[in-house]
């Protein structure tokens, strides 16, 4: 019984890793284009 709740347990933490680290790079990623586009856009600006 105690085998079958710690296996659980650390197949639940995996997938909490796995969907934090998926969340975390696609928030990079929106960032980093956010930025991106930003830059271009104070660039074409005239001063």
């Amino acid at each position: 019984m105690y085998m079958a709740r710690a296996s659980n347990y650390t197949d639940a933490l995996k997938n909490y890793v796995e969907s934090y680290k998926e969340g975390l790079k696609e928030h990079l990623e929106e960032e980093s284009m956010g930025k991106g586009h930003r830059q271009g856009n104070d660039e074409t600006k005239p001063p």
